[in-house]
C-alpha cells in the first residue's frame, strides 16, 4: 500500500475501472491493481463515485464482467471490513441449519472493542443483537462460551499478574485433566474474562506443570465446537490466523470460500503477521503457498493483498 494516500482519487479510479470493464473483454489488471493496493476506506468512496457517475453499482459490472473466484474476491473487497464479517455471520445463521466454524473463525480471536463494533454494525444491518442472533442459533456449552464472550468483559490489556496467571492455570488443571470428567464452567469464565495477554502467561504455566500446551489438554478434554471455539481462545492471533490458511489450503483440493473470507476480512496487518507466522513453520511464505493454490487473476489478487514481510 502507498505509503503516502493523499494522491488516490475516487473519480480517478471509478473511471478507471468503468473503461477496464467496459466493451468486449475485460482489464483484469486494472482491477487487479486498485482492489490490493487500493486502502478498503478508499475503495467505499470509489463505489460512491461509481454510482453517481455510470447509474450502476460498481458489484452489479464485476457480476457481469468476472467470474468465479475472481468475481467472488472482489465482491468481498468491495465491503467495508466490518460489515463484510457481518454479512458472513448472517450467511452462516440464515436458513436451516448454522456454519459454526464461521461464527468461530470470525468472532474468537476478536477483540472486546471489534466485538462492540460487530454488535453495533450488525444490529445496523439486520435489527438484531449478536447475542440474540447466536442464542437463536446454537446451545449447550458452545452458547454458554459465546454469550459470555460476546459481552466483551475482558479484563484491560496491560500488565500481567503472574501469581494471578498462576492459579488461574491451577484452576483449569483441576477443571479439566486434573479430575474425571470436565469443569466447563471454569474454562468459560477464565478463558472469557482474562485479558489476551494474560491467557498466553496462563498457557506458558500450564505447559511447565504439565510438559504440553494448554491447546492439548483443550483438545483432549472437550470436542466439537467448544473446543474449536475455546482453542481460538487460547491461541495467539496470527498463529490462530495461520492455522486457518493451512486449513484452506491442506489436503486434497484448496477451500477457497475460506481462503476467499480470510483475505477479505483480515486486515494488512493482520496478514503480515499470519505471512511471518506461517514462514517460520512451513519454510515457504503464505504468498508462495497461495501460490501454489490458486491461478490466474484470483491467484493475482490472492497474492497482492498480503504484504511481503521483506522490507
Amino acid at each position: 500500500m502507498p505509503k503516502d494516500l493523499a494522491h488516490l482519487n475516487a473519480a480517478h479510479d471509478a473511471e478507471a475501472l468503468m473503461k477496464a470493464m467496459k466493451g468486449l473483454g475485460t482489464n483484469d489488471t486494472v482491477l487487479i491493481d486498485i482492489f490490493t493496493t487500493r486502502p478498503r476506506k478508499h475503495l467505499q468512496e470509489v463505489k460512491k463515485t461509481f454510482k453517481s457517475a455510470y447509474g450502476k453499482s460498481l458489484e452489479d459490472w464485476i457480476k457481469g464482467d468476472c467470474s468465479g473466484n475472481f468475481e467472488k474476491i472482489l465482491l468481498d473487497l468491495c465491503e467495508e471490513r466490518t460489515e463484510l464479517k457481518c454479512q458472513y455471520l448472517h450467511r452462516a445463521t440464515a436458513g436451516i441449519g448454522t456454519d459454526e466454524e464461521i461464527l468461530v473463525e470470525i468472532l474468537g480471536p476478536a477483540s472486546d472493542e471489534e466485538i462492540r463494533k460487530l454488535n453495533e454494525t450488525y444490529k445496523g444491518l439486520y435489527k438484531t443483537d449478536l447475542t440474540s442472533l447466536i442464542k437463536s442459533e446454537v446451545s449447550g456449552d458452545f452458547l454458554r462460551v459465546m454469550v459470555e464472550h460476546l459481552k466483551a468483559a475482558r479484563a484491560p490489556e496491560g500488565d500481567v499478574d503472574d501469581s494471578r496467571a498462576h492459579s488461574d492455570s491451577e484452576a483449569l488443571y483441576a477443571a479439566g485433566e486434573g479430575k474425571f470428567g470436565t469443569n466447563e464452567a471454569v474454562f468459560v469464565e477464565i478463558l472469557t474474562r482474562r485479558s489476551r495477554a494474560h491467557i498466553q502467561r496462563i498457557c506458558r504455566h500450564y505447559e511447565q506443570k504439565t510438559g504440553h500446551t494448554l491447546e492439548k489438554a483443550i483438545e483432549k478434554e472437550t470436542s466439537g465446537d467448544f473446543r474449536n471455539i475455546l482453542i481460538a481462545l487460547v491461541s495467539p492471533e496470527a498463529e490462530y490466523h495461520a492455522r486457518l490458511f493451512e486449513q484452506a489450503m491442506g489436503g486434497a483440493g484448496t477451500n477457497d470460500a475460506k481462503l476467499i473470507r480470510l483475505l477479505t476480512t483480515l486486515t494488512k496487518a493482520q496478514l503480515k503477521a499470519v505471512n511471518e507466522v506461517y514462514t517460520k513453520k512451513h519454510g515457504k511464505t503464505l504468498i508462495t503457498a497461495i501460490k501454489g493454490e490458486t491461478s490466474g487473476s484470483y491467484e493475482k489478487v490472492a497474492v497482492g493483498l498480503i504484504p511481503s514481510i521483506v522490507e
